[in-house]
């Protein structure tokens, strides 16, 4: 639990279990922010691969894809901390903070992969064709004309995953991580106060709170402007 853990000997106070909490609610946010870049960045390619009409590496992805969302966080984050290294190519252990990151970063890649995905899809196939029309090649359509409002489109549902994610990091200490939820059981255990189970969910809420209405407001704003679907 680290050096300035609580314990049995200690004479709990609030500021001191704050303080504590906290600690641990800064290693939480660090790992919730390096999943998502990581998850955001693989999601793109991955996203547009999956809008392809076919090939063998879209039925690949698309496999992958609908395995990682139809499985519980919690089986991934075990499965990558303990048989990571029992995978004969692999064979290399991972810390619980490189764990955490590299689960949550592949179960982020896949939900927000299908945002991109159904983002894409939602472009008039008109809109290609005009840019095509203008003399723009593929990539240039892609670049200036599909992916810009992709992007406006897919934007709500994509902050939603990161709400997501955010909470999804609550289950890291079942793979001892000093994050917020281990470090509140470290405090409830010497104090016997369940209140502070509370304190870690107003925590939560402080930081998810704000982007649940902000993603709310983006698209009341992306419908006004015909770019959100009902």
């Amino acid at each position: 639990m680290g050096e300035d853990a609580p314990g049995p000997a200690d004479r709990m106070t609030f500021g001191r279990a704050l303080a504590f909490l906290l600690r641990g609610f800064v290693l939480t946010l660090l790992v919730a922010a390096a999943s998502l870049l990581l998850g955001f960045l693989v999601s793109i390619p991955v996203g547009i691969v999956l809008n392809l009409p076919g090939g063998v590496v879209r039925l690949v992805l698309r496999a992958v894809v609908d395995f990682i969302r139809g499985t519980p966080i919690l089986i991934q984050l075990l499965f990558v901390y303990f048989g990571w290294p029992l995978i004969p190519v692999v064979g290399v252990s991972l810390s619980p903070i490189a764990a955490s990151i590299l689960a949550l970063t592949v179960n982020s890649a896949a939900y927000m992969a299908e945002v991109v995905r159904s983002g894409l899809m939602s472009v008039s196939p008109g809109q290609r064709l005009a840019g095509r029309a203008l003399g723009l090649r593929p990539w240039q359509v892609f670049r200036f004309v599909v992916w810009p409002q992709a992007f406006r489109i897919a934007m709500p549902p994509l902050m939603n995953s990161v709400v997501a994610l955010i909470k999804d990091t609550a289950l890291i200490s079942v793979i001892t991580v000093s994050e917020l939820i281990a470090n509140v059981r470290s405090v409830v255990s010497v104090t016997w106060n369940p209140a502070y189970y509370l304190v870690a969910a107003v925590l939560f809420f402080i930081v998810t709170f704000p982007l649940m209405k902000l993603a709310g407001r983006v698209e009341r704003r992306m419908k006004e402007r015909g770019f959100a679907n009902d």
